[in-house]
């Protein structure tokens, strides 16, 4: 049978360091799609890859192994010996796998619980991989049924209600170092959703303005416009880093943008200046070896878990309320599954079923001298009578199916116990 697997690794167990290696981007996600797609027992796939986790979710017929051999294709497109991040690797398979899709789907599984941002990406990595033509009629429905958990968790629970984003964190964070921000020079560099989400956030907690630079000088001088700013092109990045207590690091950028030498330079001019960076992006925006020049402050996305924490505790209510949704959610998903698994298997058994009732019917006019319409009745009232066993083993069968007797025991085998005698 199809099962869903889910083969990946995320900030819960894995450092930056290592995820912003498995990063996928936009471009580069076809292809992966593809490689996927051509394991022999993978007939479905699609793949996310955020800041905080890359996940692929493949519908096959192989089981862990064939988990294993997406989690080695996944190494060898990173060019990474799969013994060295084994350790980094989960895999959710059946019904915990959709159980974990429907907590990172509506924002249950992120670092900042309940956040919308990723709600956006996993349907961005659904179209993309229904473009590429890797999906199917599994994850279609995954999808959807996935969806629907966001609306009802946000519908029947406060979990996503007030500011929570990884940007919300990074500006509680900046606050609470300088106890108040009201005097204090924030440069963002990027001018994206989050990006565009600190700008605010900075901007509420008192900031009078937000520098931007950005690679693209005319969305730097639309967004320093809005927020009350002043516009670099990256030629004046060190000119930017000198006027700026707080940095905030948020762009697409492959390599680094604030290297070790360029802070450097810029901290000799700046005296007895600290300079306090957050560093939001995947892969990151700053060199690793920044963190160790005097006077700087260097605070990766991994940094900010305390922050995040914290603003889960006050909602811990809320986010077991939107725990139960997804265990509901997820058994009613697994039935209809299983259900749509069944169905070619049933149809055999049903055609069956028929064509024993028919010519039994046919046997018994013809022994009674039925008229025409004699037997047109008789073959009606039987064919009525058999769809209602039918009906009845059918009920039978999502009965057992929703108390895992088909997780137990086997999709066949349930069929079989069920339609006992007719197979």
């Amino acid at each position: 049978m199809k099962r869903i697997s889910v083969i990946g690794l995320n900030y819960l167990r894995t450092p930056v360091e290592i995820r912003e290696k498995f990063y996928f981007t936009k471009q580069e996600l076809p292809e992966a799609l593809k490689r996927l797609s051509r394991i022999d027992t993978v007939s479905e796939a699609m793949i996310l890859s955020t800041c905080n986790r890359t996940e692929a979710v493949i519908v096959s017929t192989g089981g862990k192994k064939t988990a294993e051999l997406a989690a080695e294709t996944l190494s060898s497109l990173r060019n990474i010996s799969r013994g060295k991040i084994r350790k980094y690797f989960y895999n959710f398979y059946g019904a915990d796998a959709v159980s974990h899709i429907f907590n990172v789907a509506s924002g249950l599984d992120s670092m900042v619980v309940g956040e919308s941002e990723v709600t956006g990406q996993f349907k961005d990595a659904y179209n993309l991989a229904a473009a590429e033509k890797t999906t199917g009629a599994v994850l279609l429905t995954l999808y959807q049924s996935a969806m629907a958990a966001v609306k009802k968790i946000r519908a029947k629970t406060s979990v996503s209600q007030g500011n929570v984003s990884v940007s919300y964190c990074a500006v509680n964070l900046a606050t609470q170092v300088f106890h108040g921000l009201s005097d204090k020079k924030v440069l963002i560099i990027g001018a994206g959703e989050m990006a565009n989400s600190a700008a605010t956030g900075f901007i509420k907690k008192g900031s009078m303005g937000a520098d931007v630079i950005n690679k693209t000088y005319s969305k730097a001088v639309d967004m320093a416009e809005k927020y009350g700013g002043r516009a670099y092109g990256f030629d004046s990045l060190e000119e930017a880093l000198e006027n700026a207590d707080i940095v905030l690091c948020s762009t697409a950028s492959p390599e680094p943008v604030l290297t070790k030498k360029i802070v450097g330079d810029v901290m000799s001019k700046r005296g007895h200046r600290e300079l306090f960076i957050i560093d939001i992006a995947v892969p990151r925006d700053v060199e690793d070896g920044v963190k160790n020049i005097k006077g700087v402050h260097l605070y990766d996305i991994d940094g900010l878990k305390k922050t995040a924490s914290n603003s889960v505790s006050m909602r811990k209510s809320e986010v077991s309320k939107a725990g139960k949704i997804v265990v509901e959610l997820v058994k009613t998903f697994e039935k209809d599954l299983y259900m749509r698994e069944a169905a070619p298997i049933v149809g055999v058994i049903k055609r069956r079923i028929y064509d024993i009732a028919v010519r039994e019917s046919a046997v018994t006019a013809k022994q009674k001298g039925l008229s025409t319409q004699e037997r047109e009745n008789l073959e009606k009232t039987i064919i009525a009578t058999v769809d209602r066993v039918i009906a009845s083993h059918m009920a039978e069968l999502k009965k057992r199916i929703g108390k895992g007797a088909a997780e137990k025991n086997g999709l066949i085998n349930t069929v079989k116990e069920v339609f006992k005698g007719y197979e």
